[in-house]
This record gives C-alpha cells, sequence and structure tokens, in this order.
C-alpha cells in the first residue's frame, strides 16, 4: 500500500532572539499566556461536541491563516504528563476546511469521526514536520502550570496549546520564541472560541479571527499617514529648483560629457518649445526608445515639460508597447529607427545633431502642467500568463515615490549615482529624476549591448557613491574594487547572509521590493536587520516607505485582515499608487471602468471600520492589491512568502511580476 506523506504543518517562527542553545528546548512559564474566563461546556453540551473538538477546530481555523493551507494537522494529547512531559495518550489530527464550511459542520464532522481526525490506513496519508500540539489536560491547569514552568518541549514541538474545561493556555518554545506570541495566540484563541460559540453556523469565510491585540500592533506600525509623505509636485519642478539653486553643478556625468543642471534646463526648454510648436501638449504621449546618455535625459524632461507623457519601450522588442499604446511620435537612438521605421508617424533621432538645427530658444512658454497629469506610462515585466501591462503613473505619484526612496537612501548633493537601469525599467525614473530632484549626479556608461562592461571599473571611475542592482549584479562586485560606494540598493530576491557578511562594513545595504504599480518601491528594509539572517538566511522586504502595508486576507481582501504571523496578500496604501492601468480612449468608451484596474486597485475595504482613527474624515480610501504572499514579523517588517495562487472563482488582481 502506498501512503502520501502531507506537506510539512510548521507554526511559523517569528520571534527569533537568539539561536537555539542546547538546555533552551523546554517551555518557560514567563512565555505562556492563559485564556481565562471562557466556559466552553455550556456550549459543548448543546452542540453534542467536546472541549477537544472545540479547540481542536479552534486551533485548526487558525492554523489555517498562519500557513495559508487549506489543509492542517497537529499532534493531540490528552491526559496527565510524566517527568519527561510525555503524556499518557499521544496522537495527530488531520482537519481539510473550505471557505464554505460552516465551523458548525467541522465540528460535528470531527466529534462524529471515531479516531478524532486521525486518518486511518484507508486515507493513506502520514503526517509531515508539524510542531504545534493541543493538549487536553486532566490535572489543574493552575497545578500544571506550577510544577512544569520549566517543562521539556517534546519532539518538534514549539507550540503548544493547554485545553481544560474552563480555560486554556498557550506555551512557546523558549528558544524559538517569546512572550509576544503565545500573548497573540491567546488573544486570537479568545476571540476565535467566543465567535464560535456566537454563531456556529457562520462559514469559515465569515469568520474574523483578527483580535484587539493583534489590531493595536498592526495600528501601531501603520499609524504615520501617507498623505503627509505626499508631494505634491510636478517632475520638472523638482528639477527647475536644483537649476534656480545651483546651476553649475552636475546633473550627470557619463560617456558622451558632463552636463550642469543650467544646460539641462536650457536645452530641454529647446526641444520642448520644437515639440510644442508640432502639438505635443497634455495628453499626448511620446515613444521613447533611446540608450543611456544625457541626450535621453534632456529629451524626457522636454517632453513632461510639454505636459505630456514618457513612454519608454524595450529597446529588443517594442512590439507589445506599440500595439497596446497607438502613438504617432517616437524619440529614438540611431539604432533603433530601422526596428521602429514604419511603426509610428514619426521619429525624432539622432539628437546631438538634431539639436543643433533648433533656434536657440527663449525660456520656453509651458503650460500649466498639473501635479494630477500623467507623467509616465511604464509596462510592467509580465510573465508566462500574462503579458506586459501599461501603468499610468502621475506626476504627483512619482515625486511621492523618488523623493521618499531618495531619503530613506540618503541621497544628497554630494551624492553621485551609477545607473545600471534601462529606461524602460520604472527603477530609471528614480535613478535620474529622484537624484537630480535631491540636487545629485547621475552617473552611466555607454550601454551599447554589442559592448562588454566591466561593472566594478565603471563604477570606480565614475566615483559613484550609490548605486541601485540586481542580485545577480551585487555578487559580481568586491568592496575592495569599489571603494567609492557608501550605499548599495538591491530590488529583487533578498539579500542573504553572505552578501551581508561581504558587504557590511564597507557601505550600507538595502533590499528594496516594489512593483509599477507603486511607481518604484513600496518597502526598504537594510543590513541593520541581519538578525533575521539567523533563521531565514536573507532580509525581508521591511517596512512601507511613504504609505501603509496591510495584510488582508487571501480568500477576501475586502473582508478581514490576518493575525500578526499570519499569511495574508499584500495592500498598498498611499500616494506612491499609480492610477490604474492605460485603455485607449475608444476602449473606455466602450466598457467604461477597466477590469483590470477596478480588480487591482480596491476602495474603501470593510474592515477600515476597525481603525477609526487612521480614518477620520476620509472620504475614500484606495489600496493596490500586490497578489503577493506576505506575514508580518514581530516588529512590523513584512515577510515575503510567495505570490498569491488563482483559485476557481476566487477574486484575484491580474498577475503582475514583482521587480
Amino acid at each position: 500500500m502506498t501512503f502520501t506523506t502531507l506537506s510539512p504543518c510548521l507554526f511559523p517562527i517569528i520571534e527569533h532572539n537568539v539561536e537555539p542553545i542546547i538546555g533552551h528546548a523546554y517551555f518557560k512559564d514567563s512565555d505562556t499566556f492563559r485564556g481565562n474566563g471562557i466556559d466552553a461546556v455550556p456550549f459543548c453540551n448543546a452542540h453534542s461536541t467536546s472541549v477537544l473538538t472545540l479547540y481542536s477546530v479552534a486551533w485548526a481555523l487558525m492554523l489555517r491563516k498562519y500557513l495559508n493551507t487549506d489543509d492542517v494537522y497537529f499532534g493531540i494529547a490528552w491526559g496527565l504528563c510524566t517527568l519527561d512531559d510525555n503524556p499518557e495518550n499521544q496522537s495527530w489530527c488531520f482537519i481539510r476546511i473550505s471557505e464554505t464550511d460552516s465551523i458548525l459542520d467541522i465540528l460535528q464532522r470531527l466529534e462524529s469521526d471515531p479516531r478524532k481526525g486521525c486518518p486511518d490506513n484507508n486515507m493513506k496519508l502520514l503526517p509531515g514536520p508539524f510542531n504545534t500540539e493541543v493538549h487536553m489536560m486532566v490535572e489543574d491547569m493552575d497545578s500544571y502550570l506550577k510544577n512544569w514552568t520549566r517543562t521539556q518541549c517534546p519532539h518538534m514541538i514549539d507550540i503548544r496549546l493547554c485545553v481544560s474545561a474552563a480555560e486554556f493556555a498557550f506555551r512557546a518554545r523558549a528558544s524559538s520564541m517569546n512572550g509576544l506570541v503565545p500573548q497573540g495566540l491567546a488573544e486570537t484563541m479568545k476571540r476565535v472560541i467566543t465567535n464560535i460559540m456566537r454563531d456556529p453556523n457562520k462559514t469559515v469565510g465569515e469568520l474574523d479571527i483578527l483580535c484587539s491585540w493583534d489590531r493595536t500592533r498592526i495600528e501601531s506600525w501603520n499609524r504615520k499617514d501617507p498623505r503627509k509623505h505626499v508631494i505634491n509636485a510636478c517632475i520638472p519642478d523638482l528639477i527647475r529648483l536644483q537649476m534656480f539653486d545651483k546651476p553649475e553643478r552636475l546633473a550627470s556625468d557619463g560617456w558622451d560629457g558632463p552636463m550642469t543642471f543650467n544646460e539641462l534646463w536650457k536645452q530641454s526648454s529647446r526641444l520642448c518649445r520644437y515639440l510644442q510648436e508640432r502639438g505635443v501638449k497634455q495628453g499626448i504621449r511620446v515613444f521613447f526608445s533611446m540608450h543611456l546618455s544625457k541626450w535621453a535625459i534632456i529629451a524626457m524632461l522636454a517632453v513632461l515639460r510639454t505636459g505630456a507623457a514618457c513612454v519608454p519601450i524595450d529597446l529588443l522588442d517594442p512590439a507589445h508597447e506599440i500595439k497596446t499604446i497607438s502613438e504617432k511620435l517616437v524619440i529614438a537612438s540611431p539604432a533603433q529607427v530601422d526596428q521602429l521605421f514604419g511603426e509610428v508617424d514619426y521619429i525624432i533621432t539622432d539628437l546631438p545633431d538634431f539639436m543643433k538645427l533648433l533656434p536657440p530658444g527663449p525660456d520656453v512658454s509651458e503650460p500649466q502642467v498639473s501635479p494630477q497629469d500623467v507623467a509616465f506610462i511604464m509596462f510592467t515585466s509580465g510573465s508566462n500568463d500574462s503579458p506586459p501591462k501599461p501603468v499610468v503613473l502621475d506626476h504627483t505619484a512619482v515625486c511621492t515615490s523618488i523623493m521618499n526612496l531618495a531619503e530613506v537612501l540618503q541621497i544628497t548633493d554630494e551624492s553621485r549615482i551609477f545607473q545600471c537601469s534601462t529606461y524602460n525599467s520604472n527603477v530609471s525614473i528614480a535613478d535620474i529624476f529622484g537624484t537630480m530632484g535631491k540636487g545629485g549626479c547621475v552617473c552611466y556608461v555607454n550601454a551599447n549591448e554589442n559592448k562588454e562592461i566591466d561593472l566594478s571599473e565603471s563604477i570606480a571611475s565614475a566615483q559613484a557613491t550609490h548605486v541601485l542592482l540586481s542580485p545577480s549584479m551585487l555578487r559580481e562586485l568586491s568592496p575592495g574594487k569599489v571603494p567609492s560606494l557608501k550605499v548599495i540598493s538591491v530590488i529583487g530576491d533578498g539579500l542573504t547572509v553572505d552578501d551581508v557578511l561581504k558587504w557590511q562594513d564597507h557601505v550600507l545595504l538595502y533590499h528594496l521590493y516594489g512593483s509599477g504599480e507603486c511607481t518604484v518601491c513600496s518597502t526598504a528594509t537594510n543590513s541593520q536587520h541581519k538578525e533575521r539572517l539567523k533563521w531565514h538566511r536573507r532580509l525581508n522586504i521591511g517596512y512601507g516607505m511613504g504609505c501603509r502595508t496591510w495584510i488582508a486576507d487571501p480568500s477576501n481582501p475586502h473582508a478581514a485582515l490576518v493575525p500578526v504571523g499570519g499569511v495574508g496578500e499584500l495592500l498598498i496604501e498611499g500616494g506612491i499608487l499609480a492610477r490604474g492601468y492605460f485603455v485607449s480612449d475608444e476602449e473606455e468608451q466602450k466598457q467604461g471602468v477597466d477590469e483590470k484596474t477596478a480588480a487591482s486597485f480596491i476602495y474603501d475595504p470593510e474592515w477600515l471600520a476597525s481603525f477609526p482613527r487612521l480614518f477620520m474624515g476620509e472620504s475614500r480610501v484606495r489600496m493596490y492589491r500586490t497578489g503577493e504572499l506576505v506575514r508580518y514579523e514581530h516588529d512590523g517588517s513584512l515577510r515575503f512568502m510567495g505570490r498569491l495562487k488563482k483559485k476557481e472563482g476566487a477574486d484575484c488582481p491580474p498577475e503582475s511580476k514583482p521587480d
């Protein structure tokens, strides 16, 4: 007979303090929290169920939230404890839970099972690793807790739920987590048991298990109002301020020569005037296909000053972008002309020579560009199942995102940022305009794909102080070869312990997380949080920047948040959010509200009512559904857990790969 071993059912260790030490494998009295005042006996008698069954179902419902799985199992023990803490009887309990199951049905199903949830051989199931146990006490709870204050943990068990007819207690392994975990579990269990006894006919999906203790913690982590971090400005305004303040300071320094803020402003004024005379204005979109150069920066600023939107497209294969957004004008490098010929009506190319033909225009008469006007349309990276989507970013979202990021990364007017990103990457917006907005200088090399680039040599030659890289690019570098660097930021997979140990004595190392729908980045963490590496082997994704982060029930993000430590969908709130996805005027007239935008950007979830102090007097609150699964750690930082899987009939946002 062939048996299937179940996937591990391990409660997350969200409170790592020290590495486990031999002799610390015990439950401490200080890490025990009791739930008093719940008399479950009348309810159990009325519904013909045992106290053990009630708490087993309640714990299964909690585990389901912490692990984001419908199949949960755990140890079951009942009877007296012996000196080695082995109870008289032990087993394990497997419960399969569906969103549509009623709590009463689950209780009755488990109570009527002769094996009390322990699969027999006919089910062909074997347990994998599990680390929690429900222990039905025979002796008095006070006597047990008093006599066994340093009780040895059973094999594998990190969390024990001790149950009696009158109360319960959670105990946590001393070397795995501190008292915050069992305290949170005890408060959550009180809420779950109370809600079950109040209305056992509720379905699993209708059960809100967020307790007051966790709600208070989540509120404290989100107490900063993102509206106070909004920068209600236009991108050209950031450059104009630097031009007036320090006109001869370098704005860029690359293979094609240095450029001051004064030169950048004057050259962009000439091109801006030319574009205006040819009808480029608010509501117009201009394709952009250029390699890294100062002329590319001039062109982008000129387009933004007309009030039009920049649409950077893929240098190698722009077909999808051009098909999605039908526009007539593209500003391109000479090498791109053949590829673009016939796809658009007008191509401006070879800008250094083209600009020589333009008259030295006076101060350009600029339109009244609004911070709410579109600045960029950036395409997401897409996936096998989902093509790249065009994300609409207005000036406010861009300015809010890049300036908050620049503040976190400590960019100043003395900073020199080495740009590795191409222009069709959202990161390039921060590299260029976030740097210049702080008065810093953007550095770059000739990124022609036919030329091999030595990254270390390029960074060192540019005397760069900051760089934003992918993890693979970071691992090409060594501290001795890039002595000028002060800050390294990594976006993508998390930083590993080897990365941190290699760089921690040389630079400030950041891990950034974000997606195009949040402009550039929405969270950040740095290597000062390296204690997490002892266990996770990589840094988590940190805290929100200029935004609030919420973790909602993956099956229904409108209805409820998950408890602290539970796995849920990350929601982002704040001024960094994109306007939505681009649709043509014809499509908008046909279908009205874009379905993809409506699915990904939600308003006023029901659980907002639980946070009246955070949302006083606000008319509407908008959030982005990232489709990413995360969990809160004990300090309010976020740990990435994976991508939300689509279920049949489930309300999921369209897939968008994070940066």
